[in-house]
């Protein structure tokens, strides 16, 4: 099969089983990344070696029925940044990978939320690109259990391993799969809000549990705190629960590397914190 990937380097290891399987790439479409949270380095130099197009812009219909002129029948997405147009299923596949259990948790980055929130939606959807963002038909539903000390890496690196098997196995029957495929219950559907700064920032007030949860669902990217009118990112988090009767937000413990903070229930204690931003 002659296909596009889009995406970024998360799920290389699907472009690669793809390729060691016999299919055809017949292009890249990527888009701009930060090098600290996306990469697509490992793509540029595959799009070099196998002499394809790689594409950084937003497409648009005209490059969409270019690749159908050339023979590309799937168009395979995984984390990608744009909205792609329209694809004529009567001339090939538009196969989207959301990481979470459509139709719950639908949007761009439902993660942090489905870590805080919805443990119960975690997991993979591989489904029918529509004009509804996250909308199509499910192809397949892989659950995923959220382990206690899964953190937003370790979730995104079960993913990107359970992929090449996943999406192998539904490319080499794709036609039937196409034809049952299910359609959403719109009923279920719920969209994640985009992370922002205020579902990073620490909240004094509540728990340990719930801060600790917070942390390990925006990983490295860190929690936002604010200290004495001060912006800081929070560098890594542990605590412990612990009766006391100090105020929440009391800063309890100051050292050149680390800071303890009391909580609701206890206190936090963070390490390797910057501060970005001077009252």
């Amino acid at each position: 099969m002659k296909f596009v990937y889009c995406g970024y380097d998360f799920a290389i290891d699907t472009l690669m089983a793809l390729l060691n399987q016999g299919h055809d790439l017949a292009g890249i479409l990527t888009f701009p990344c930060d090098n600290i949270f996306s990469h697509n380095t490992r793509l540029h130099s595959i799009a070099q070696e196998l002499s394809v197009p790689i594409t950084l812009d937003k497409p648009n219909a005209a490059l969409i029925d270019s690749y159908i002129a050339q023979g590309v029948t799937l168009f395979l997405c995984v984390g990608y940044a744009h909205k792609m147009p329209d694809i004529d299923a009567d001339k090939a596949y538009g196969v989207n990978v959301h990481p979470a259990l459509l139709p719950q948790a639908r949007g761009m980055m439902p993660l942090p939320h489905v870590m805080m929130n919805d443990p119960d939606a975690c997991g993979i959807t591989v489904h029918k690109l529509s004009a509804k963002m996250d909308g199509g038909d499910i192809l397949a539903r892989v659950p995923m259990l959220l382990g206690q000390d899964d953190t937003l890496e370790t979730i995104g690196a079960r993913m990107a391993m359970r992929l090449p098997a996943l999406i192998t196995d539904i490319v080499a029957d794709l036609p039937d799969m196409w034809a049952k495929a299910r359609v959403q219950d719109e009923a279920l559907a719920f969209e994640c809000p985009h992370p922002d700064d205020a579902m990073r920032m620490i909240d004094w007030s509540q728990t340990v549990d719930h801060s600790l949860r917070q942390a390990r669902a925006f990983g490295r990217a860190g929690l936002l705190m604010h200290l004495d009118g001060d912006l800081w990112v929070a560098g890594t988090i542990h605590g412990w629960q612990e009766a006391h009767q100090r105020a929440p937000g009391d800063m309890c413990l100051l050292t050149p590397q680390e800071i303890v903070i009391a909580v609701q229930d206890g206190y936090l204690h963070i390490m390797d914190a910057q501060k970005i931003q001077q009252n």
